[in-house]
């Protein structure tokens, strides 16, 4: 990594706390849901911790941090709720919802067999239809890390894989 790109991701880790989700994002206020997954999958390719393998530690969690709140961002972005919960929050001030709304009710039984259909890559359906088979083995631990790859190929923007991901942790916490 070069040193520009470096202190270019170290300068974002520092305001990233101060800036709302549009600007995390690179969005205007009334950016379409495919304008955010657009976004979304940019930032992703600068800012995925999985991108830069070769990095130091502090270099590495400053990249687990803005993916986190990108993908955070998309989230609320992407989600009619939970965008008109942030233009409230915004009005007042705030630079992110405190409590994000949980996600809706997924059906993971009826979900997961049809999943790999939302997904782009070639890799991330193949993950998606594994998942869907661990799942109907009752096999969690799989179940979550085929879609984490799935997420991965679809190069983070993947909102229905973000959900089912949400949905089986969510699963798992109530075992």
């Amino acid at each position: 990594m070069d040193p520009s790109e470096r202190q270019r991701i170290l300068e974002w880790d520092a305001i990233i706390d101060e800036v709302g989700y549009e600007q995390v994002l690179g969005v205007s206020e009334n950016a379409s849901e495919d304008d955010c997954r657009q976004a979304y999958y940019k930032f992703a390719q600068c800012f995925h911790p999985d991108m830069h393998p070769q990095v130091d530690a502090v270099v590495h969690r400053a990249l687990c941090r803005l993916f986190q709140r990108g993908s955070e961002a998309y989230r609320v972005l992407a989600h009619g709720s939970l965008r008109t919960q942030w233009r409230n929050a915004k009005r007042r001030g705030e630079v992110r919802l405190s409590d994000l709304a949980p996600p809706p009710n997924v059906d993971l039984g009826a979900e997961l067999p049809r999943l790999h259909e939302r997904c782009r890559s070639a890799g991330a359906k193949l993950h998606a239809t594994s998942a869907a088979k661990a799942h109907a083995r009752g096999d969690v631990a799989a179940t979550t890390r085929h879609l984490e790859q799935a997420l991965i190929y679809d190069g983070g923007a993947n909102l229905d894989l973000v959900r089912c991901l949400d949905a089986v942790a969510e699963l798992s916490a109530g075992d």
